[in-house]
């Protein structure tokens, strides 16, 4: 009876130290945050491998020292853990009848927590009617170095959501478990400002904030601003369409004074000037001597002016008179002689058709 039970002791030992030594490892993240108070991540979210068995506040008092900074808690990262304050890396010693966390885990290179404080103008004025205090500059000026319970307000504290759920119980009453995803974050009342309050109050609190809050629903600006629709001074400004001066620009085209003055074509000047032919009447010999003396005087000036009027059309008439009155026979003569030559050649050409050797 005693051996058999010893063997279900040890099957019973065996059952619950097996699944514990096959547990999965893997990561949980863990974040630090102010958003409460306008200032964002203290400790952006981080990876914390833990195989399921992890506390969470061992887990969070690891990464507060890692990052620079120490906490001060109230019972022990295994049991009834509170935590108080998270404060500058260089504290130690008690503070408030709570334990500093460095004495367990040292801060390797501390920091300033250096918190700008900005509360939005709802949440302040949610904050004077239901708080018993509220003093927006109460850490930069009394709480040295110490961010926790009763900074600011009278309902300030640290609390964390698992899982995007909170809890309503300890870290020390967690265990973390690979994929897990644990949010430390500041309030100023109870939970109410980052939704983690009891259900009243939080309605209450959500309830205000709507009606508080009309600056979105009420701010139309951008949609009603015309601007952006009445703003097309630069397509009704038309200079750049209805400026001619591209269009009407053929000026140059237009100027035809050079195709247009005839001077030179219809100055027959020359062709209608038939001194030497109507100068007939001399016919003796000696009249182109008297008219070297003369008319040549006379013809010279009026040859001139119409040289210089008439540009260079003027000397197409200067062979007529030059080369044509003295000579009117060449052109019947060579004429004569080309017709003459064409019928010899055909002569010959049907000679030696009729006869050939």
């Amino acid at each position: 009876m005693k051996k058999l039970f010893s063997l279900l002791l040890c099957a019973f030992v065996l059952l619950i130290s097996v699944p514990a030594a096959f547990a999965e490892t893997g990561y949980a993240t863990l974040s630090v945050e102010l958003n409460s108070l306008g200032g964002g991540y203290l400790v952006p979210p981080a990876r914390v491998e833990t195989d399921g068995t992890l506390y969470a506040s061992e887990a969070l008092l690891r990464l507060l020292a890692e990052n620079g900074y120490t906490a001060f808690y109230g019972g022990t990262p295994q049991n009834a853990f509170y935590l108080a304050y998270i404060a500058d890396g260089d504290k130690t010693g008690d503070y408030n009848g709570y334990t500093c966390a460095a004495a367990l885990y040292p801060v390797q290179s501390p920091k300033k927590l250096n918190v700008k404080t900005r509360i939005s103008a709802p949440l302040s004025a949610w904050l004077e009617e239901n708080a018993l205090y509220f003093d927006p500059a109460d850490f930069a000026a009394n709480g040295g170095g110490y961010l926790g319970e009763q900074v600011y307000t009278d309902g300030s504290g640290w609390m964390f959501s698992l899982n995007g759920v909170f809890p309503q119980r300890g870290l020390s009453d967690v265990r973390l478990k690979p994929g897990d995803t644990l949010r430390l974050q500041f309030t100023l009342y109870m939970g109410a400002d980052i939704g983690g309050a009891p259900a009243a109050t939080q309605k209450a609190f959500d309830e205000y904030m709507r009606r508080s809050a009309p600056e979105p629903a009420t701010a139309p600006e951008p949609t009603t601003s015309p601007e952006p629709t009445t703003r097309p001074e630069p397509t009704t400004a038309p200079e750049p369409t209805t400026r001619p001066e591209p269009t009407t620009r053929p000026e140059p085209t237009t100027a035809t004074e050079p195709t247009t003055a005839p001077e030179p074509t219809t100055a027959p000047e020359p062709t209608t000037a038939p001194e030497p032919t109507t100068a007939e009447g001399p016919a003796a010999v000696p009249e182109p001597t008297t008219e070297a003396e003369g008319t040549t005087a006379a013809k010279s000036a009026p040859a001139k002016k119409n040289a210089a009027t008439a540009g260079p059309a003027a000397a197409v008439p200067s062979d007529e008179t030059a080369g044509g009155k003295p000579f009117p026979w060449i052109i019947p003569a060579a004429a004569a002689a080309a017709v003459l030559a064409v019928v010899i050649i055909m002569y010959i050409k049907k000679k030696k058709e009729t006869n050939p050797k």
